[in-house]
Order: structure tokens, then sequence, then C-alpha cells
């Protein structure tokens, strides 16, 4: 199995594997994983995620920039499997992603989370449903820019995908500050004039 383009091809340990979706952290030359499919022969699939799991890197190459130009994946943490599943006779298609931004924990609110979209107006609505979600405080759905910008703290994402049609264009991990520091910003929004 040799796919081209538009995948990105992966390399460890002798092993290689395919990717057509991928959301992740670039940071100082490296991609820390956030979302990944892997899709390969199920002993390269294995191995692959067998490395990734162990928080071993390995290199990835974009096939559509028709450049040699190598660049180190990994994920930071802890990475679960989502989903797995036989595509082909030879073929499988595994989907892996950070444990901390995707999984809940039922005893604590999470503060942190992945929002992805096809434009930056349905990233910034989708942020803005998490956050009501988790608050107490009464919030106003015309006040979803404000809080993207004030309260969120957005942070962008590396987003890849091989298919026009993909939810996944814009990509953010926001950040949502404990509750008294909610009340605090917005009261503060509100006295100011920011807010009505």
């Amino acid at each position: 199995m040799d796919l081209q383009f538009p995948y990105i091809k992966i390399r460890a340990a002798g092993f290689i594997a395919y990717c057509d979706t991928l959301i992740c952290l670039h940071l100082n030359g490296e991609f820390i994983a956030v979302f990944l499919d892997l899709i390969g022969t199920p002993a390269n699939v294995q191995a692959m995620s067998s490395l990734l799991f162990k928080g071993e890197s390995c290199r990835i190459r974009f096939m559509q920039s028709g450049s040699d130009d190598l660049c180190t994946l990994r994920f930071s943490d802890h990475p679960a499997t989502c989903f797995s599943r036989k595509i082909h006779d030879n073929a499988v298609l595994k989907i892996m992603a950070d444990a901390n931004m995707f999984t809940k924990n039922n005893k604590q609110v999470d503060r942190t989370a992945v929002v992805f979209a096809q434009d930056l107006k349905e990233v910034q609505h989708r942020a803005y449903l998490k956050l009501d979600a988790i608050s107490t405080t009464p919030m106003k759905p015309e006040w979803q820019e404000w809080l993207w910008e004030e309260v969120m703290q957005p942070e962008k994402l590396f987003t890849f995908s091989s298919f026009e049609e993909s939810q996944i264009k814009e990509a953010y991990m926001v950040s949502f500050p404990e509750e008294k520091v909610i009340q605090e910003q917005i009261l503060e929004g509100i006295s100011l004039g920011y807010l009505t």
C-alpha cells in the first residue's frame, strides 16, 4: 500500500502508515497530535499506534507539498483509540485522540476543549455552547465574539484534511476559566458597556 496525494505519510521504526485527517499543535518544528487517523495494513497501523501510545514520535511527510521535508509527530500525554475498523481487505482505519482533550471526567468540569468546524464563526458558536453548558452564569448568544476574545483564550491548532467537505477546516484549543472569573469578566464587560 503506497498512497499518494493528499495524504500524510507517517514513518516510525521501519513501519509506514498514512493519515488523511490531523489536528495538532505546531511547536518548535514539532507536531503535537490532538486528533489523528491512521490508515494502512493492520500490522503497520498496530505497530505505529503502539509506538504513539508509548510516547514515541514518528516522522511525517505531507505528500501534497512535493518536498522531502520531514517533521516530528507525537502525542503529548495520553492518546486513546476512538475508533478502529477494517476498511479494505488489507487496510484498517484507526482514529486516535488526546484523551485529555476528548474524554470526559464525570467528577470535574473540563476546563479545556478542542473545538473545530468549517469556519471561525461556527467554531466560536460551538465554543460558546460548551462554555454556556458548563457555566452557571447567564450568557447571551450575542456575546459569543466577546467571550471568544476576552474569556476563552483560544489557541489556533494546525489542521489537515484531505476531504473537501471536511468539518475540520478551523480548530482551536480553548480554555474556560473558573466560574468566579467568568462572572467577574462578564460583570466588568457589562459595567464597561462591552456587553448589554
